[in-house]
Order: C-alpha cells, then structure tokens, then sequence
C-alpha cells in the first residue's frame, strides 16, 4: 500500500470512529426519547417525549367563503366589475348568491350549472344560492334555461 493511500484510510477509520461516538454521545443525552422510554418501560416519559418533540398542530379550521355575484348574458360580476374566476381554498364550504339582473337578460333568465350543483331556471331580477365544498378547480356555467345554450363561465380556483 502506498503512503498517500495509508493516509487515506487513516484518515477514513478515524472519521468513522468520530462519528461513532458522537452517535453513541448524542443518542445517550436524550434519555426521553420513544426507543429510551420504551426500553426502560416508563409510557409516561414516551408521552411527555413525544408531545416535547411534535407538539400538536390544530386542525386546519374550515371556513365559510360567501360571494355575492350578479349574473347577466355576458358575464359574472362582483360590485360591478366582471370576474372571470373567484379563489377559494381547498375545504372551504362555498356559498354563491347569484343575482340574476335584469337588464341584458335573456326573458327566459339564467340557469347556473357546475361543480357538482344545478340551479335551474332563475328569472331576470331573482337570486339563487349555490353551495358546495371546494376540492378542486371547477366551473360554473351560465345557460339559457329555454334552449340550453351556454352564455358564460366563472372558474373557482382552489388552492
């Protein structure tokens, strides 16, 4: 075996053995660990350990998102500006108020299908409420209820 070589493999079995004792070292200062509490019997010192290491996280609270929408043949929108989507987070129970209005309204009024609910027929100057739990992206879409034709759409966008 050459030197540099010997050299090496000194200089290998003395970090392994550093690295074996500080294991050894950092393992024994924590005598409340789960493999300590559990060798030595005492379930008290496992839980204390364990609720020391991973506090409880709460629940995630589930929220109730509300928008109040009007609807006309041309689009959805919320204090006058046209919304081409809304954003809510995954969970949250969501409940749409559409206001159907009366101005630019097929006389037949608006039909609101999509993420999983169906209006039905709502006439010019009326409102529905649509509700569901926001899982995953989805659309609803505006019809005329007389002839099904399609008038526009307002994607949730769940994050």
């Amino acid at each position: 075996m050459k030197r540099g070589e010997m050299n090496l493999a000194i200089v290998l079995v003395a970090i392994l053995l550093i690295g074996a004792v500080s294991f050894v070292y950092y393992k024994n200062s924590f005598p409340n660990t789960e493999e300590n509490a559990a060798a030595s019997g005492n379930q008290e010192n496992l839980e204390d350990a364990i609720s020391e290491l991973a506090p409880e996280i709460p629940e995630p609270k589930i929220q109730t998102k509300e928008f109040a929408i009007e609807a006309d043949d041309y689009g959805f929108y919320i204090n006058g500006d046209g919304v081409p989507s809304i954003s809510v987070n995954s969970g949250d129970e969501t409940k749409i108020t559409f206001n159907v209005k009366t101005q630019n309204v097929y006389y037949g009024g608006l039909d609101f299908r999509g993420c999983g609910q169906n209006a039905g027929k709502i006439n010019p100057g009326s409102s529905t409420i649509v509700e569901f739990t926001a899982s995953e992206n989805c659309t609803i879409t505006s019809y005329w209820p007389l002839s099904g034709v399609v008038k526009t759409n307002l994607k949730i966008l769940v994050n």
